[in-house]
């Protein structure tokens, strides 16, 4: 889990033992411990790549577009590539 102070609530941590979950807290900001930062740099990576036809009326539409391209085997691969949470963690469906 990340710093959000939702995730320090009283109950939090009674919650995730009731059902025999763990969890790891980050760091405030750990890009190398947070795929979806390897996710939100494909996005930006979409838009400097369409930056000329950019403009303040289609800004959205590239957004959703560069979000589009990111695939959920892209995706996974990020998880599986940097091996997050921990050592041992494979999401849905990859092996």
């Amino acid at each position: 889990m990340n710093n959000l102070s939702a995730h320090y609530g009283p109950g939090v941590d009674t919650l995730f033992a009731m059902y025999g979950h763990f969890y790891v807290r980050r760091p405030a900001h750990s890009p190398d411990f947070g795929p979806v930062e390897w996710g939100f740099n494909w996005i930006l990576m979409f838009l400097r790549r369409h930056n000329a036809s950019i403009d303040e009326n289609n800004l959205a539409e590239h957004i959703d577009n560069g979000a589009g391209s990111l695939t959920g085997e892209i995706a996974a691969g990020y998880y599986v590539c940097h091996r997050y949470p921990h050592m041992n963690y494979r999401p849905y469906g990859v092996s």
